[in-house]
């Protein structure tokens, strides 16, 4: 049943909120989230966090900040700060990881954020999420 709850709350997010394009790691407001329809990535996490915490499922979200490859990936690949944030979903006493940003559309060859669900980030298999998405905690990777 949580993980339902979790599904709706994670597709309202994808669904409402775009990506304003900045890419570095900035708090962002739930309310402004809400009254702009526009965030940064850790505004995506956090926002999800909070919207948990208010259906009463505050202990099954967290918000995780790491590393990403994106569309600016090059070798040499070199990220001092973290670059990106996603979150970790416990279910059934599992921990799960999504990215609510890259699940809510991209940037394709420009600097216009496209809208298009894509299904793969949520509870995406630990072994391919670490392809492209590194944790400060490398705990947070949920490997084996």
């Amino acid at each position: 049943r949580d993980l339902y709850k979790l599904r709706v709350m994670f597709r309202w997010i994808c669904n409402n909120i775009t990506h304003e394009g900045e890419t570095t790691l900035q708090s962002t407001d739930p309310h402004k989230v809400l009254a702009t329809g526009q965030t940064t990535c850790l505004g995506f996490a956090n926002f999800f966090v909070q919207l948990a915490d208010k259906c009463g499922m505050g202990d099954k979200v967290m918000t995780v900040e790491g590393f990403c490859k994106g569309q600016q990936y090059t070798l040499p690949f070199q990220i001092d700060e973290p670059n990106h944030a996603w979150c970790m979903l416990k279910v059934e006493d599992e921990w799960y990881l999504c990215d609510p940003t890259w699940a809510a559309g991209g940037y394709g060859n420009g600097d216009h954020f496209d809208r298009e669900f894509d299904d793969f980030w949520f509870l995406t298999a630990p072994e391919l999420f670490a392809y492209t998405h590194f944790p400060r905690d490398k705990d947070m990777l949920l490997l084996p």
